[in-house]
Protein backbone atom coordinates (compact mmCIF):
# COMPACT_ATOMS: atom_id res chain seq x y z
CA UNK A 1 0.00 0.00 0.00
CA UNK A 2 2.80 2.41 0.89
CA UNK A 3 4.52 1.54 -2.37
CA UNK A 4 1.44 2.67 -4.35
CA UNK A 5 1.24 5.92 -2.39
CA UNK A 6 4.89 6.65 -3.11
CA UNK A 7 4.40 5.86 -6.82
CA UNK A 8 1.40 8.22 -7.01
CA UNK A 9 3.34 10.98 -5.24
CA UNK A 10 6.28 10.49 -7.63
CA UNK A 11 3.94 10.57 -10.64
CA UNK A 12 2.31 13.80 -9.41
CA UNK A 13 5.76 15.32 -8.88
CA UNK A 14 6.78 14.40 -12.46
CA UNK A 15 3.57 15.89 -13.86
CA UNK A 16 4.18 19.11 -11.94
CA UNK A 17 7.78 19.25 -13.18
CA UNK A 18 6.67 18.67 -16.79
CA UNK A 19 3.99 21.36 -16.48
CA UNK A 20 6.51 23.88 -15.18
CA UNK A 21 9.01 22.94 -17.87
CA UNK A 22 6.45 23.28 -20.67
CA UNK A 23 5.36 26.67 -19.30
CA UNK A 24 8.95 27.87 -19.21
CA UNK A 25 9.57 26.68 -22.79
CA UNK A 26 6.40 28.43 -23.96
CA UNK A 27 7.49 31.73 -22.38
CA UNK A 28 10.94 31.35 -23.89
CA UNK A 29 9.51 30.81 -27.38
CA UNK A 30 7.28 33.89 -27.06
CA UNK A 31 10.30 35.99 -26.05
CA UNK A 32 12.29 34.71 -29.02
CA UNK A 33 9.49 35.55 -31.43
CA UNK A 34 9.22 39.08 -30.05
CA UNK A 35 12.98 39.54 -30.32
CA UNK A 36 12.90 38.49 -33.97
CA UNK A 37 10.07 40.89 -34.82
CA UNK A 38 11.88 43.87 -33.29
CA UNK A 39 15.29 43.25 -34.83
CA UNK A 40 16.48 46.19 -36.89
CA UNK A 41 17.52 45.58 -40.46
CA UNK A 42 19.40 47.68 -43.01
CA UNK A 43 17.09 50.08 -44.87
CA UNK A 44 18.22 52.14 -47.81
CA UNK A 45 16.38 54.63 -49.95
CA UNK A 46 16.44 57.72 -52.08
CA UNK A 47 14.78 61.12 -51.56
CA UNK A 48 13.51 62.84 -54.69
CA UNK A 49 11.56 65.96 -55.60
CA UNK A 50 8.20 65.41 -57.33
CA UNK A 51 9.86 66.16 -60.68
CA UNK A 52 12.39 63.34 -60.14
CA UNK A 53 15.42 65.44 -59.17
CA UNK A 54 17.46 64.02 -56.30
CA UNK A 55 17.54 65.97 -53.03
CA UNK A 56 21.02 65.78 -51.49
CA UNK A 57 21.31 66.88 -47.87
CA UNK A 58 17.76 65.88 -46.90
CA UNK A 59 17.27 64.81 -43.28
CA UNK A 60 15.98 61.32 -42.50
CA UNK A 61 15.35 60.90 -38.76
CA UNK A 62 13.23 58.66 -36.56
CA UNK A 63 10.03 60.26 -35.31
CA UNK A 64 10.30 61.33 -31.68
CA UNK A 65 14.05 61.83 -32.00
CA UNK A 66 13.96 65.38 -33.34
CA UNK A 67 13.65 67.50 -30.19
CA UNK A 68 15.41 67.28 -26.87
CA UNK A 69 17.12 64.00 -27.70
CA UNK A 70 20.07 63.54 -29.99
CA UNK A 71 18.54 62.95 -33.40
CA UNK A 72 18.84 59.36 -34.53
CA UNK A 73 18.99 59.33 -38.28
CA UNK A 74 21.05 60.42 -41.25
CA UNK A 75 21.28 62.79 -44.20
CA UNK A 76 21.13 61.93 -47.86
CA UNK A 77 24.35 61.92 -49.88
CA UNK A 78 25.03 63.70 -53.18
CA UNK A 79 22.82 61.21 -55.03
CA UNK A 80 19.92 61.69 -52.60
CA UNK A 81 20.50 58.23 -51.11
CA UNK A 82 20.55 57.17 -47.45
CA UNK A 83 21.12 54.00 -45.42
CA UNK A 84 20.19 53.29 -41.80
CA UNK A 85 19.10 50.51 -39.45
CA UNK A 86 15.34 50.42 -38.88
CA UNK A 87 12.75 47.90 -37.84
CA UNK A 88 9.22 47.39 -39.14
CA UNK A 89 6.86 49.90 -37.57
CA UNK A 90 9.43 52.68 -37.13
CA UNK A 91 8.32 56.06 -38.46
CA UNK A 92 10.84 58.09 -40.45
CA UNK A 93 10.52 61.87 -40.80
CA UNK A 94 12.01 63.10 -44.08
CA UNK A 95 12.61 66.83 -44.51
CA UNK A 96 14.46 69.17 -46.84
CA UNK A 97 14.61 72.96 -47.07
CA UNK A 98 11.86 74.22 -49.34
CA UNK A 99 9.89 70.95 -49.24
CA UNK A 100 7.05 69.66 -47.09
CA UNK A 101 8.06 67.26 -44.33
CA UNK A 102 6.88 63.69 -44.95
CA UNK A 103 6.46 60.77 -42.55
CA UNK A 104 6.95 57.19 -43.74
CA UNK A 105 6.20 54.05 -41.73
CA UNK A 106 8.84 51.38 -42.29
CA UNK A 107 7.57 48.01 -43.46
CA UNK A 108 9.53 44.93 -44.47
CA UNK A 109 10.91 46.46 -47.66
CA UNK A 110 14.71 46.82 -47.91
CA UNK A 111 14.57 49.99 -50.08
CA UNK A 112 12.21 52.95 -50.24
CA UNK A 113 11.78 55.93 -52.53
CA UNK A 114 10.37 59.15 -51.09
CA UNK A 115 9.11 62.01 -53.26
CA UNK A 116 8.81 65.37 -51.49
CA UNK A 117 6.52 68.16 -52.68
CA UNK A 118 7.62 71.78 -52.76
CA UNK A 119 6.43 74.11 -50.02
CA UNK A 120 6.49 77.58 -51.52
CA UNK A 121 5.45 79.13 -48.20
CA UNK A 122 8.74 77.96 -46.65
CA UNK A 123 10.85 79.76 -49.21
CA UNK A 124 11.45 83.37 -48.21
CA UNK A 125 13.75 85.05 -50.65
CA UNK A 126 16.97 86.09 -48.98
CA UNK A 127 19.49 88.44 -50.50
CA UNK A 128 23.11 88.08 -49.40
CA UNK A 129 24.86 91.35 -48.70
CA UNK A 130 28.54 91.93 -47.90
CA UNK A 131 28.27 91.46 -44.13
CA UNK A 132 25.03 89.55 -43.44
CA UNK A 133 21.61 88.75 -44.80
CA UNK A 134 18.40 90.69 -45.15
CA UNK A 135 14.93 89.80 -46.38
CA UNK A 136 14.25 90.89 -49.94
CA UNK A 137 11.23 92.96 -48.90
CA UNK A 138 13.42 95.06 -46.61
CA UNK A 139 16.12 95.52 -49.23
CA UNK A 140 13.83 96.51 -52.10
CA UNK A 141 12.29 99.34 -50.07
CA UNK A 142 15.72 100.87 -49.43
CA UNK A 143 17.21 100.65 -52.93
CA UNK A 144 15.80 102.83 -55.67
CA UNK A 145 16.92 103.17 -59.23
Amino acid sequence: MQKRVRMRAAAKSRITDLTLLSGFLWLLSVQLLQAQSTTASRLSGVVLAKDGDVLPGSNVVFKGQTRGNPARGTSTDGKGEFTLDAKAGDVLVISAIGYQTTEITVGNQPRITVALTEAASQLNEVVVVGYGTQDRKDLVGRCRR
